[in-house]
């Protein structure tokens, strides 16, 4: 990999700037191509109220809490179909980004990115379920699914968007700092690339689920008490990239004499150089050779003819891995003086011999100095194949209750954690209301405010429910419309039942 540099002796654009720009894109470039996520579940019923879903029952049960699933259904089969996506971020919205482009100006977002960094996410759906049960001696029943989702997500640190804001606030007004005085101006601006993260998942698969009754073993005091577990599989291709170290930015100085002893001058070659160590790694997979098995498992109650109660666990056991797999690991590492004398070393082969030269002892150090460091930049990282990858599937923990607060509203709120492989852990606090007064429609909204994004969501959605045919819509936070949502999901089902 070559790259073409410019070098300041007298006054033109930092090289080490670039090159250090140079390697970023390319840690950002490998990062996009390197990826591991973690699933989501895209329910209408548990988006539109922002709840965990672990009381859901009924076909939408079945990825949030599989113990529901036969619960509160009419017919003793039911198909399913499930769709649904979503994005969202810790700081970005409609607003936010509008008004900097509106107004030119992007440093107030650098600056509050300086405080937390980013974190996004990004992913989508796809499902067909069929469930039989309970059938005559059968309290329970089976689910057969299968479908296709891809996930991605990813943190830039901090450190990255400070470095960011302090060269831009020192060279704000560029063309007023002298020559001489450039590089006395982005001298010590340190680059901290820790914290950085990306990765994701696509894949297909599908499983099996039981959920069975067994409120005759329960006490008199519950009406109905059930279990349920669901084995899933999944194929496809998933990978990760990781960054971290400090890079800080100084001055390189050449004597020109240095360059041969014949030389007698007092002139200098001045550049702009890096210094310090930043490394990452990462790991992909085969297209479509990540396998792997999940055990999701949960409980589901209901009290008093009014109450009801869930805790669910996804991913209890699970991961996907592949036999082979391409690794990458890479280490930019330059020590200023190290820097200098192999800049000295090659510039001598390019000086050549000082009674007939082959070119002159600026411009051989110049190019002696884009050499190094494009060389540098080549011998910074290896990517080998053959050797396992593997990831484990995100562990989600939910726990909701739900009321009957009269006969046409119903009121829930309960608390879902997840714990990623990769990426930022999630606790998202929620509440959400159903009312079913309009028979056949039901409206349903919600407020759930979560750690990852940082923000609280107003979700909101409808269903129609004529019996032997259901339809759900749910839209994750209604202040998208307005243009002040830091994420948006959607999801749409159509069931049947018989």
């Amino acid at each position: 990999m070559k790259i073409s540099l410019r070098s300041r002796s007298s006054g033109e654009l930092s090289t080490g700037l670039i090159s250090v720009l140079f390697i970023l894109a390319l840690s950002f470039f490998i990062l996009m191509l390197s990826a591991a996520g973690a699933e989501a579940a895209y329910s209408p019923l548990h988006i539109s109220r922002g709840l965990p879903g672990a009381t859901s029952t009924g076909l939408p049960a079945l990825m949030v809490n599989p113990a529901g699933v036969h619960v509160d259904n009419p017919g003793q089969f039911s198909v399913e179909f499930n769709m649904g996506g979503g994005l969202g971020n810790n700081y970005f919205d409609y607003d936010i980004l509008t008004g900097a482009v509106q107004d030119e100006n992007f440093s107030d977002i650098v600056e509050d990115l300086g405080e937390n960094g980013l974190n996004a996410y990004a992913g989508g759906s796809g499902s067909l379920k069929v469930r039989a049960g309970p059938i005559d001696d059968f309290t329970g029943s089976v689910t057969g699914f299968f479908g296709a989702e891809a996930d991605f997500s990813g943190t830039i640190g901090p450190g990255v968007f400070e470095f960011l804001e302090e060269a831009d606030d020192k060279l704000e007004n560029v063309d007023d700092i002298e020559d001489d005085e450039f590089f006395q101006e982005l001298q010590d601006i340190r680059l901290d690339m820790g914290e950085t993260e990306m990765g994701g998942a696509a894949f297909a698969g599908g499983g099996l689920s039981l959920s069975y009754d067994i409120t005759e073993a329960a006490g008199p005091e519950v009406d109905k008490l059930t279990l349920g577990g669901t084995l899933h599989y999944r194929q496809g291709e998933l990978g990760h990239f990781t960054a971290d170290g400090v890079i800080e930015f100084n001055e390189l100085i050449i004597e020109i004499d240095d360059l041969h002893e014949d030389l007698d001058t007092e002139e200098t070659y001045e550049t702009f150089a890096p210094e310090g160590t930043v490394s990452f790694t990462g790991e992909h997979s085969d297209s479509s050779t990540a396998s792997g098995m999940g055990l999701d498992l949960g409980i589901y109650g209901e009290f008093d003819d009014r109450f009801s109660a869930g805790l669910s666990v996804e991913n209890l056991t699970g991961s996907l891995s592949a036999d082979s797999g391409y690794f990458i690991d890479g280490e930019v590492d330059i020590d200023l003086e190290e820097l200098k004398d192999d800049v000295i070393e090659r510039a001598e082969d390019y000086y050549g011999d000082p009674q007939e030269p082959d070119m002159e002892p600026e411009e051989a150090l110049e190019e002696a100095f884009v050499d190094v460091m494009n060389d540098k930049i080549d011998d910074s990282y290896d990517e080998r194949k053959g050797e396992e990858v593997s990831y484990s599937l995100p562990l989600t923990i939910r726990l909701e209750g739900a009321m009957e607060a009269t006969d046409d509203v119903d009121v829930a709120g309960g608390i879902t954690f997840a714990s990623h492989d990769l990426g930022p852990n999630d606790v998202t606090l929620s509440s959400g209301v159903e009312f079913t007064q309009l028979s056949p429609l039901k409206i349903r909204s919600g407020l759930n405010y979560s750690s990852r994004r940082g923000s609280l969501a107003i979700s909101s959605g409808l269903g129609l429910d004529f019996g032997t045919f259901n339809a759900n819509l749910a839209f994750s936070d209604l202040r998208a419309i307005i243009g002040s949502a830091q994420s948006f999901e959607t999801g749409l089902n159509l069931g049947l039942e018989f």
